[in-house]
């Protein structure tokens, strides 16, 4: 919930409308900008971690929002499907894990860390 709330709290900041979604297992939320709304999966956690599933792939235009609950300072990463795969790699998509069950999380690596940090606070993504 203090994921959630952090998420909300950050996009209305932003002037961004945000509402609980009806599409059970689709998005948690619905994010609105000037120009459009898009689903977007809230994935929290209070370690730095990266986690994508292959139903994640649907809707096309769906946000994967990343909140890491950190001791310092809380971070948003906001992202696409294909960026997070690029992200975790063929490696960590070709593990049984994802190949097998659809479903693949990791501790964020520094290296990992550095290819998210484009994606931090990426809130134009929304169209604002």
């Amino acid at each position: 919930q203090k994921g959630c709330d952090s998420f909300m709290q950050r996009a209305t900041q932003r002037g961004l409308r945000v509402r609980t979604t009806s599409q059970v297992g689709v998005s948690d939320l619905i994010v609105a900008g000037p120009q459009n709304s898009r689903p977007v999966r809230l994935i929290c956690s209070e370690s730095p971690r990266i986690s994508l599933r292959k139903e994640w792939a649907e809707p096309a235009n769906l946000i994967c929002a990343y909140v890491w609950l950190l001791p310092a300072r809380t971070r948003v990463f906001l992202m696409s499907y294909h960026e997070v795969a690029n992200v975790l790699g063929e490696k960590a998509l070709a593990s049984s894990s994802f190949s097998d069950n659809g479903y693949y999380t990791t501790v964020c690596t520094p290296s990992r860390q550095q290819a998210m940090e484009r994606f931090e606070d990426r809130w134009e993504i929304f169209g604002s």
